[in-house]
C-alpha cells in the first residue's frame, strides 16, 4: 500500500530493516535522524535542543492473531503491544520503546528512559499518569 511514486516494497523494506539495526549499545540510523531532527526543530524555536522537562504516557495497541510478539493488557483488554513514548511540551518524541502489552506503562516507560539514557542528561522533571 506505498504511494505510487515509491520503489518497489521489498526495497523499501530492505532499507527499513538496514536503517533500524542498531550496534550494541548504539542507537540506529533511524533513532539517530529523529533525534538530530527533533534537535534542531526545538533550537528554531529559540530552545535548548535538550529539554528539560517531559511527559510520558503509553498506549496498547491491538496485534494480529499471527504475530510473533504480542501480550495481554488486562486493564485495556488489548492483546498486542505496548508503545511509551516520552515527548517535550511541543509532542516531539524523546524517547520510545516498543514492549508486549502485558508489560506495565512504569516498566515500559524506564525501559523508553533507559535506552535513550545519554539523549537525556538535562531532563530535570517527568510528569506521568498513575500508570
Amino acid at each position: 500500500m506505498l504511494p505510487k511514486d515509491f520503489p518497489k516494497w521489498q526495497w523499501v523494506y530492505y532499507y527499513w530493516r538496514v536503517w533500524s539495526q542498531a550496534e550494541e549499545g548504539d542507537p540506529s540510523l533511524l533513532e539517530r535522524a529523529l533525534k538530530k531532527s527533533v534537535c534542531a526543530a526545538r533550537e528554531r524555536q529559540g530552545h535548548n535542543a535538550s529539554s528539560t522537562f517531559l511527559i510520558v504516557d503509553a498506549q496498547s495497541v491491538k496485534n494480529t492473531n499471527t504475530a510473533g510478539q504480542k501480550g495481554y493488557d488486562a486493564g485495556k483488554k488489548v492483546s498486542g503491544i505496548k508503545r511509551p513514548i516520552v515527548v517535550d511540551t511541543q509532542g516531539r518524541p524523546h524517547a520510545i520503546a516498543v514492549t508486549t502489552a502485558e508489560v506495565t506503562d512504569r516498566k515500559g516507560a524506564l525501559e523508553a528512559l533507559e535506552r535513550n539514557q545519554p539523549n537525556l542528561k538535562r531532563v530535570k522533571s517527568l510528569l506521568c499518569d498513575n500508570g
